[in-house]
């Protein structure tokens, strides 16, 4: 499955979380950590106040389905979020320290009694290149894929792969040369091909993204399912904070009063099976931390070239438009049909030629419309009538902190 959100909305926790129910724990010499002895066992067998009550969290209350997963499969866990795509020998060398990480993590399994000299000796082999830097592309996409191998055969149990910001070097690289993005883009598909492609050892895979374009253009349409943000689907929910959560954050810090002036700044984003509004998990964190009203949205690289976008005086109008009489409709799926590369042209248009760029047409407005809606600028309703023949939606401007952030996007551009 790959699942997409924008950045604070807690894709890397919910990672985690799964991370620590389904893996078991291992000690150095490679031996097995019996799971009540776990840290992890303690986490989610504890009672937790709920109101004015102790309880148990749901996950344990199905007691059926926690004994049949808790602690039992080997994790690869690849976290993306420092991939760099400023050029392809960048991405290359990033790549390589995120996997030598995950091997590390897993180098009792060089001591292992259950590993064969044979195994011992290619899992080795690429244990040394990899974490001393020496590996080839090769060398690291077939060493993740053996890792996979080693850790069932070992374990007896297939291998839940999890990676954590998946797009972060594309998004990095759609402002750079379109021969690195291509060749980047085809390590991504390289990496699905020998982790996922008939690779009998993987049990499942979990994998967090930004834009709707890491899901094709990176993965293939036959490989995963695809959740997206900006759609319905029923985990929506727990890509942020629903009301009900905010409300007993406030509760709990004894602001219950400030609770409109939270959801004003901080709420606002669309979930489409409750009908109800969901709020930026990083932004209503740091509120409660520092009690004050005012933009918390994490920095993005990517915007700082985006800013570029406000050279078109008609979309700079139409995007102060949507702040100011509130709506924009378009086609609900154009996003699915646009490719990363027709993303990279278009910014990259707006980046080099800025003012001398001619006018924008509908199509690449749509585009550029549909990469804000992705990073959490707008969020989307179902419109009551199609466009062209098609399902359409209204983009609007979620609260006052994305207010701020699109105001100090236009300013940067015009000073």
């Amino acid at each position: 499955i790959l699942i997409t959100a924008p950045q604070g909305f807690g894709k890397t926790t919910n990672l985690d979380m799964i991370r620590r129910f389904c893996e078991l724990q291992v000690r150095s010499d490679g031996s097995v950590v019996p799971i009540e002895q776990t840290e992890n066992y303690r986490v989610f067998t504890a009672k937790y106040m709920k109101g004015d009550t102790e309880k148990h969290l749901d996950v344990f209350k199905d007691r059926r389905f926690f004994d049949n997963h808790f602690g039992k499969y080997s994790v690869i866990y690849l976290d993306f979020k420092s991939l760099k795509g400023t050029s392809y020998d960048h991405f290359l060398r990033s790549f390589r320290r995120v996997v030598a990480t995950e091997f590390r993590r897993h180098k009792y399994l060089l001591t292992s009694k259950k590993l064969n000299d044979g195994d011992r000796a290619s899992l080795n082999d690429y244990f040394e290149k990899i974490v001393k830097g020496q590996a080839t592309k090769d060398d690291i996409l077939n060493g993740v894929k053996f890792l996979t191998e080693v850790l069932c055969n070992i374990f007896g149990s297939k291998v839940i792969v999890l990676v954590d910001e998946y797009d972060a070097a594309v998004q990095d690289a759609l402002f750079r040369s379109a021969i690195d993005l291509e060749q980047i883009i085809d390590v991504y598909h390289d990496l699905i091909f020998y982790l996922f492609k008939f690779n009998y050892y993987v049990e499942r895979a979990l994998v967090n993204s930004c834009i709707r374009q890491s899901g094709a253009d990176l993965i293939g349409e036959n490989d995963f399912e695809f959740l997206f943000f900006t759609r319905k689907h029923n985990f929506k929910s727990f890509y942020g904070f629903t009301k009900d959560e905010v409300l007993g954050l406030a509760s709990k810090f004894k602001i219950s009063n400030e609770m409109k002036n939270i959801e004003s700044w901080y709420g606002g984003y669309y979930e489409y099976i409750s009908k109800l509004d969901m709020f930026h998990v990083d932004s209503v964190v740091k509120y409660l931390k520092f009690k004050i009203f005012r933009s918390y949205w994490p920095k993005l690289k990517t915007m700082e070239s985006f800013r570029n976008i406000f050279s078109d005086i008609d979309f700079r109008s139409e995007v102060f438009g949507i702040v100011e009489n509130g709506s924009y409709i378009m086609e609900e799926d154009v996003a699915d049909r646009i490719k990363i590369m027709d993303l990279h042209k278009t910014l990259n248009g707006f980046l080099h030629l800025g003012k001398d760029l001619s006018k924008i047409s509908l199509h690449k407005e749509f585009l550029l419309f549909n990469f804000m809606l992705d990073l959490g600028y707008y969020t989307s309703k179902p419109f009551r009538k199609k466009v062209n023949g098609r399902a359409a939606v209204t983009l609007e401007v979620p609260n006052k902190q994305m207010e701020r952030e699109i105001q100090v996007l236009a300013k940067k551009y015009l000073k």
